[in-house]
């Protein structure tokens, strides 16, 4: 991917730069050749411009929050779990993305980081996002749609002991200064059962980066 990116973009600044070499005669009718010369036809291609969906985005998760966890019984906490969390979400280079850092040091099932970054992909109609923790050797890549009022996810395939299962995930109640995440578990979507649920408490809010101004043309 990173090759396919790199000849992309030379391609790109190639067809920005041209390369002549003229011919001149002088006053003897001799001709001459110069040397190459580059001329710029143009700067860099334009920055990319962030859509009003990740924009959204953005303005509702940037800052800092406080997260309670909770887990429901199961096998390996039969009575449940509760743990405390901190989170921080925050713009991607540009406000192309909103990047979560998420640090439980004495989490429902024990000392757990993670780092997410989402993103809107137009041509899927949906947000993409990768997920990656201290729980797994692989980070996880799913999507995200909006229903209703709630953010939820596509369902994620797992594999339990050699048992297919499904994850769910979804923001089911989203307010300015609360936020709750609810991730479920189950042989299907329809089947899945609550399993944990995260409440997002704002203690403070970042600064979302404002439009870099144009520049104005030199006078002459």
């Amino acid at each position: 991917m990173k090759k396919l990116f790199l000849a992309v973009l030379i391609l790109g600044f190639a067809s920005l730069w041209g390369f002549a070499q003229e011919k001149k005669a002088d006053k003897k009718g001799e001709m001459k050749h110069e040397h190459a010369a580059m001329e710029n036809k143009g700067g860099p291609p334009p920055a990319a411009k962030p859509g009003p969906e990740i924009t959204k985005l953005i303005k509702m998760f940037s800052g800092s929050w406080t997260a309670e966890e909770k887990v429901e019984p199961n096998p390996m906490a039969p009575k449940g779990a509760t743990g405390k969390a901190t989170a921080t979400f925050k713009p991607g280079p540009g406000g192309l993305s909103l990047i979560e850092e998420y640090d439980s040091p004495h989490g429902s099932m024990g000392p757990f980081r993670g780092h997410g970054v989402t993103w809107w992909d137009a041509k899927a109609g949906a947000f993409k996002g990768t997920w990656c923790d201290t729980m797994m050797t692989e980070c996880m890549v799913s999507s995200m749609k909006w229903q209703g009022d709630k953010l939820v996810g596509d369902p994620y395939p797992m594999d339990q002991g050699g048992q297919k299962m499904v994850m769910t995930s979804a923001y089911t109640d989203i307010k300015p200064d609360a936020i709750t995440f609810e991730m479920g578990m189950g042989p299907t979507t329809e089947q899945a059962k609550k399993e944990m649920t995260i409440v997002y408490k704002r203690t403070g809010k970042a600064a979302v980066p404002a439009a870099k101004k144009e520049e104005m043309p030199a006078k002459k």
